[in-house]
């Protein structure tokens, strides 16, 4: 994990945890994938409670790397909402921005 991520959930007292999961080779450039996991902490900082856990896993074809904390999510709204910028109620543009660098490295 990244030292800036660490540093930014201690000074929020939280903690972040890193699970590897798999050992899987993607191609997708270090820049985008740093800039994708500073949107998800930070919205997890933002947003969430608690522990904050990195898990990769694998995936047909890669791998994904999921982000998840202890706060509730049952105001959160569908993927949809969550991740394509002007629908929901609550999100902003950082999640949408980083669904479309994810998109544009091939995710699915």
């Amino acid at each position: 994990m990244r030292s800036d991520a660490s540093e930014r959930c201690e000074w929020h007292h939280r903690t972040i945890v890193a699970v590897p999961n798999c050992a899987a080779v993607v191609r997708a450039s270090t820049a985008s994938i740093d800039q994708i996991l500073d949107v998800l902490i930070d919205n997890a900082l933002g947003h969430g409670a608690g522990s904050i856990r990195v898990v990769t896993r694998s995936v047909a074809g890669g791998a994904a790397i999921d982000i998840s904390d202890e706060g509730s999510s049952a105001d959160s709204g569908t993927d949809e909402e969550l991740f394509f910028r002007g629908q929901g109620s609550n999100n902003g543009i950082g999640l949408a921005v980083a669904r479309s660098i994810a998109d544009a490295e091939g995710a699915d």
